[in-house]
């Protein structure tokens, strides 16, 4: 069954993407650390891999969403889940779990790119809202282990040397 467009390996780029493929459902998967500017061949293959998927999930075009407005990492996991879900014939949620401090308007900025159906939706959450919702519920074996864990969390150190707490709990 061919699902799409393959890819294959390439080189010469100076941060070059770690490539693994999804055999059995036919889809690239592209692993990209730290590279700002995705080469254009790449570009290409999410646009046209899965029998233009792409077109099928967002409303704008590759360069809108993951250069211009820079949210590469969310486009690629909203093109990679949706084709999946629509491949096994399941419902798909796409949950950016964030801080609460940090990306409070991306619902509204990422969505418009997006093709959302009532079984397609992107959703904000918050590690602190996570919290509330576990510490509300009545207790079950590992309810202490994971508060403690939100509770207790570090990201390091600020410049006075003073531990940092990783949530706003």
């Amino acid at each position: 069954m061919n699902l799409g467009h393959p890819i294959s390996k390439t080189g010469g780029y100076q941060t070059e993407p770690k490539e693994t493929k999804l055999e059995s459902l036919g889809f690239p998967v592209l692993s990209i650390l730290f590279i700002q500017r995705v080469p254009k061949i790449f570009a290409q293959r999410y646009m046209i891999g899965g029998k233009n998927w792409f077109n099928d999930v967002f409303t704008s075009d590759y360069e809108s969403v993951a250069s211009k407005e820079g949210y590469y990492e969310l486009m690629r996991f909203w093109l990679l889940g949706t084709w999946m879900a629509n491949y096994l014939d399941v419902e798909f949620c796409f949950i950016n779990l964030v801080l609460e401090n940090r990306e409070t308007d991306i619902e509204p900025i990422f969505r418009k790119h997006l093709k959302e159906k009532p079984n397609r939706q992107f959703h904000r959450f918050t590690w602190e809202s996570a919290y509330r919702y576990v510490s509300e519920q009545p207790p079950v074996k590992d309810t202490e282990i994971m508060l403690e864990y939100f509770r207790d969390r570090t990201i390091g150190y600020d410049r006075k040397g003073h531990l940092l707490k990783a949530f706003s709990l």
